[in-house]
């Protein structure tokens, strides 16, 4: 089943048997109307949710842990962890670090964490950064750049212009 505000677009590995279009909140209030009985997970279902608290908690221990001079990449996740709540979006550069918050960042909405994955776009994440703020001035955006993404938006230099402005 497809839910949102727009239409499928079929893929190979993704045609869905159902879609509804239209405002997925209301869509979903809908649809949860309709549910007449308690829903009980899967035993399948119910292990992936433990698996998934043990990641958090062992990314929560192991990222308190990497204190040494140098900073471990897991740490830095482990820090932003603390502010990407569901009203930040986080627009990320190409980078080994991208790497670390695709694997490790839990995000709380569709679209909240934007990496181009596999374009090799460095210095994307500052006008992405823009253009999700000027999208919703209301929400928090964090813009994440590694050295390599400095020397690319000094090319782009009208970013940081209009961020100003």
């Amino acid at each position: 089943m497809h839910i949102d505000v727009l239409p499928a677009y079929e893929e190979r590995n993704y045609t869905p048997d159902i879609e509804l279009v239209g405002n997925i909140a209301a869509t979903l209030n809908k649809l949860s109307q309709r549910i007449d009985h308690q829903l009980v997970l899967s035993p399948q279902a119910a292990e992936i949710l433990v698996d998934r608290q043990h990641q958090r908690e062992l990314l929560d221990r192991r990222g308190a842990q990497l204190n040494q001079f140098a900073l471990h990449p897991l740490r830095i996740v482990r820090a932003m962890q603390d502010i990407v709540n569901s009203d930040v979006t986080l627009t990320v550069d190409m980078g080994s670090f991208h790497i670390w918050i695709a694997r490790y960042l839990y995000s709380f909405r569709a679209r909240q964490v934007m990496i181009s994955n596999g374009q090799q776009t460095m210095g994307v994440a500052l006008p992405w950064a823009i253009g999700a703020w000027l999208v919703n001035p209301q929400r928090k955006v964090v813009s994440v750049s590694g050295d390599g993404g400095f020397p690319a938006i000094q090319y782009g230099a009208g970013d940081r212009r209009t961020a100003k402005s």
